[in-house]
């Protein structure tokens, strides 16, 4: 649904956990889904409901000034269709990126200002609880850089065509095979 430039992978991975979550329209979608896991026994799934999400609609149009030029991870998400951008605000408030543990220090209990959230390039992570988290043999990354290069983020529409034909082509098989 979007993606992010492939240096701020791991900072996004770590920060944002609800990245993994479904995204539907609406309540009753996310029930059908619910239903449909349930009668396969496919396990649990979080979903993200955009309808119930529109209080946030406001922010996302909203530019952030963080301290030290640091940038705040959703204005660096590409999405490819505008009424998504309300998921990604949800899963990333106004988290920003500091280059290293002492930036986002100074940032996160600085004087003036303190910053709610603040997430390192390596994935060290302040809360605005002011607790720290980080560290571990490997940092997390992965949900949000579709490979090397410029970050792009899929088309919903093309996906949907190229999901018609494989499901078409899926039928032809099937017939062929009865």
């Amino acid at each position: 649904l979007g993606a992010i430039p492939k240096e701020y992978d791991v900072a996004v991975s770590t920060a944002c956990p609800s990245l993994d979550y479904i995204v539907v329209e609406t309540t009753s979608a996310a029930q059908r889904c619910v239903e449909l896991l349930r009668q396969r026994q496919l396990g649990v799934a979080t979903f993200l409901i955009l309808e119930k999400q529109a209080h946030l609609a406001s922010h996302v149009s909203n530019k952030l000034t963080a301290p030290e030029g640091v940038p705040r991870l959703f204005d660096l998400v590409k999405c490819s269709d505008n009424k998504l951008k309300v998921a990604f605000f949800y899963a990333m408030r106004n988290t920003v990126v500091a280059t290293d543990l002492e930036q986002a220090s100074r940032i996160a209990y600085g004087q003036d200002k303190r910053w709610s959230r603040v997430v390192t390039m390596a994935g060290e992570m302040i809360n605005e609880t002011g607790t720290m988290s980080g560290g571990g043999g490997k940092p997390r990354g992965g949900k949000m850089c579709l490979g090397s290069g410029a970050p792009k983020a899929v088309d919903a529409r093309a996906a949907a065509v190229e999901l018609e034909n494989a499901e078409a082509e899926l039928e032809k098989i099937q017939q062929k095979l009865a």
